[in-house]
Formats: C-alpha cells, structure tokens, sequence
C-alpha cells in the first residue's frame, strides 16, 4: 500500500501552483426503452412474470481539468428516472422514481512522456475495465464474487454495461499502470474498496495486458477479494446456516433445511401425482408410479435432515461434532485474448474475435463448492463487420455450469446465511421448485447481440437482445434496492433494448 500513498503524495505536490485548464463541459441525455420476457423476482416470489417494460431517462454533466498537462481531474453526477422492477404491486411502482448520484470523481497523473507515459495513476470513484472488447458478458474480475458464486450485470446499466463509457466496472480506490516495450506491455496494480457487502474491505488485484504482434492482445489478473477486511466476523459468519462438518468420512452441510427443502420438493409432487391419481382413473397407475418414485428420492434426503438435526441441534445445544465455516474472501482469476483482423482486413473493418475465462474461486469447500469447474465461467465475443452500415455489431455467448442459481442474496438480506447458494428460492413452492442439491442447467448458457450506429457528432443509437445476468431495481425487498439476483433464472428468458443518446 506504501506505493499508492508515495504517488498520490508525488502528484499532489506535482500540481501545487501549477497552470490549470479546464476542458469542454460534457452533457448528455438518453432514453432507453425495451421489454422483459419470461423473468422473475425469486424473493417475492413473482415468477414467472411473462412481459414487463424497461423504460429510462438519464442525463449527465461531466466536467474535466488538466493541470501542468500531467494532471487530469474528472467530475461527472447522473441522474435518472425509471420504474422500479416489475411495475406492479405496491402503488409507487406505477410511477418513476429520480435518482442523482455521483457518476465519476478521479484524478489521473502521468509520468514519464505524455504521449506514452512510464506510469499512470488513477485515484478516487474511477470507471474501470481491462477488457475493452467485452460489451455485455464476460470482465468477471470485478463483476464477481467467489462465495457464493456469482456474476452480475450493473443493475443501472442495460446497455454496454461490462465495458464501454459510463458502463465501466466503477471502482473505489486507485490504480496504478507500468507500461513497458513502448506501451506494448501495460501492468494494473489496483486497490479498491468493496461496494459489494460486506463493506469497507479492501481487495488488491493485478492486471497484465501483453500486445502480441499486430493482431493478438493477451491479458490475464488475479483479485484477491476482500482480502483486508473491516470486520472479519461479517466476512465469515459463524452460525450454523453458514458451517459444515464432517461425520463419518462424509461432509454435511450443517443447516438442515438443505435436505428438507429438497425432499419437500420430491414429497409436493408426489401429492399432486396422488390427486391425479384420483381424478384421471385411467392413468392412476402411472400417477401412482410416479408418486412412489418422487417419495423414494425424498427417503435418504429426509434421513440426511434427520441425521444434521442430531447433530446439529438448535440454539442454545451445542452442536456434537466440530464445526467449519464458509467465507465470502476470495481469489479470482480471469485470462483472455483478442484476435483483430484489422492488419489484414483493413481500419474500416471491425472483424475481431476475443474471449474470456475465469476462476471465481480457488478454493474448494465442502457441499457448496466442491468442483472448481462449476466456478469457471466462459464466455467468447465476435466484432461481425457492417462494411459502414453500424458502427459495431458484436455476438457474444456464455458457458457457466454452475450448480445454483445466480443469486447474492444469502450475504447481503438481513438475516442471510452467510456465503452459502441461495437454495431456498430455487425449492421453495412459488419460485422455480427444483431440487437444489442436483444441478440447475436451465441458466447455464448466456448470450447478448448489440449494435451501434452513430447519427452525425452527436447522436447514437445502441440495440441490445440477450439473456444474461441482468439485475434491476426492485420494491419488494425494499424501495429501489438492487435484486440481487439474475431476473432471467431460465433459458426461456431474455429483453431487448433501444437506448437513444445525445451528448455535446
């Protein structure tokens, strides 16, 4: 940490009565308009909800200075106006609400040439991206959490929302670049402050990004998320919906309602195939069948409730067998490359194909997060050229076989669990009532389709269709929280977009 205060030290001394020029104010506004189909607030329950409208204004003021030419000072505040997630229900949801914010505030100084300077230091609420091709899916380094495992769109961005302007990943902290080989070789160092619960942590990360050639970018980081924490009980709860233990050479997770939840689901079918039964005498046979299938999945399930149950007792019992503990601190990983045609092809042609893995997680735990693939997203872009029709055209898709729903909601609701999935919306009668200790395939694969098109200086138009992991503003969990949740929990969903932009 020495060589963030050394710089931040150098480049306030720097500046002391240095000339300052203040640049152009940027202002813009755009409205967004488009539908959700098939999405789903699992907390509510409200799902399926089969078409609902997203619809948005915003505007911003942008103000920049350079001071001595080494310099750069930038402050911008947004606002916006929109309806919460879905429009129905409590009587504010059919109005829009206003939100102003401060969109930007960071200072920037070079060292070394300006045209190509040795180090760059960036400090304060700073946009952020180390994978510029990245449109909508992938720049998982700091769009994830390792514990429990999850990847997030930015629920005020629907648009563009990993990499490009406004949408860029914000950080609070700062960064320090180390260019080499004539800027060939560019080195991240970055400390940010978490703004995911838990709060105030601070997480370093490190980001290499090597020009091969003309044409091939390779880039590869690690974060260490919520490495040097504030509060190290919040990080790792010590409560039994949190712990796991071991009996008998094998490993149980120490909340019983795990297994309950999931012989609920096998014994609630059983119920309904018994009453069809009854009511379709010339399939009761099959009914039955199937009713007696349902409640042999629920026997060793039930035995697994019971046997954590004894184990495990409630408060005040102490629990008979050693507990351990889940935790949201983590290590992630990402790798990628970007293969540009344009050398061969031509400036004018946007054909370029990138892609992006990561590790979100290192560690394996008991029950939860025993397979490291199932915490290794991936995800590969192609820039499809329009010859001068768009201004870009990108396909990207999306592999995560992870085992539970994409859902924060465990660490950060009031009486959560700690780091562990959240199961219980996936079993739950009213939300997706599924078995949460098989895998959950039906969000495995992800896609997004923008294009852009820019109208003279100052107009553009941005078109977006995907199902990925998007997240908005909600009521039922408090006004205008974030869901912490992906609002598309199957392959059946997906929005489409149109937002128009003017700035000066």
């Amino acid at each position: 940490m020495k060589i963030f205060a050394t710089l931040l030290v150098s480049a306030g001394l720097a500046s002391v009565t240095a000339d300052v020029v203040r640049n152009p104010l940027n202002i813009g506004m755009a409205m967004e308009y488009g539908q959700i189909y098939e999405s789903g607030n699992l907390v509510t329950p409200q799902y399926p909800i089969e078409k609902t409208t997203a619809k948005r204004t915003i505007g911003w003021l942008v103000q920049s200075a350079t001071i001595d030419e080494r310099m750069d000072v930038v402050v911008g505040i947004g606002g916006m106006f929109l309806y919460l997630y879905p429009d129905e229900g409590y009587a504010y949801q059919h109005s829009a609400i206003s939100a102003v914010a401060l969109a930007m505030a960071f200072g920037t100084y070079k060292w070394g040439d300006l045209q190509s300077p040795s180090t760059v230091l960036n400090f304060g609420f700073l946009p952020y991206t180390y994978n510029p091709d990245s449109k909508n899916i992938g720049s998982y380094l700091f769009r994830s959490t390792p514990y429990p495992t999850t990847i997030t769109n930015s629920s005020w961005d629907l648009v563009n929302s990993a990499a490009h302007g406004s949408s860029k990943s914000k950080l609070w902290g700062s960064v320090v670049s180390f260019n080499f080989l004539d800027g060939k070789w560019k080195n991240d160092l970055i400390l940010s402050v978490t703004d995911a619960y838990p709060l105030y942590d601070l997480s370093p990360a490190f980001v290499s990004t090597l020009q091969v050639g003309p044409m091939l970018q390779l880039g590869a980081g690690v974060h260490f998320y919520h490495l040097i924490q504030d509060d190290p009980k919040v990080n790792t709860r010590k409560i039994q919906y949190n712990a796991y233990f071991n009996f008998n050479g094998k490993d149980y997770y120490a909340g019983s309602s795990y297994y309950g939840t999931a012989a609920g689901v096998y014994m609630d079918r059983a119920k309904a195939d018994s009453a069809l039964a009854i009511s379709d005498p010339g399939n009761s046979a099959s009914h039955l069948a199937s009713a007696d299938a349902n409640i042999a999945r629920a026997a060793p399930l039930t035995a697994a409730e019971a046997l954590v149950d004894s184990l495990v007792p409630a408060n005040p019992a102490p629990p008979l067998v050693p507990l351990k503990y889940y935790t949201v601190n983590g290590t992630l990983l990402a790798a990628r490359f970007s293969l540009d045609f344009k050398p061969l092809l031509g400036e004018k042609v946007d054909f370029k194909i990138y892609g992006e893995a990561a590790m979100l997680g290192i560690k394996n735990y008991p029950v939860f997060y025993e397979k490291p693939i199932e915490r290794v997203p991936m995800m590969l872009g192609i820039n499809i050229p329009t010859f001068g029709l768009l201004d870009m055209f990108s396909v990207e898709a999306e592999y995560w076989k992870n085992h539970y729903i994409n859902s924060y909601f465990e660490v950060i609701a009031q009486g959560g669990k700690g780091a562990v999935p959240n199961y219980d919306h996936m079993a739950l009668q009213g939300r997706l009532e599924v078995d949460p200790t098989l895998e959950y395939t039906k969000d495995d694969l992800s896609w997004a389709i923008t294009a852009q098109k820019s109208i003279g200086k100052n107009l553009t138009i941005v078109g977006k269709a995907a199902r990925d992991h998007l997240t908005l503003l909600n009521a039922g969990q408090g006004f205008g929280t974030d869901l912490q949740h992906d609002i598309l929990v199957d392959d059946k969903g997906w929005y489409w977009v149109l937002h128009f932009q003017v700035a000066i």
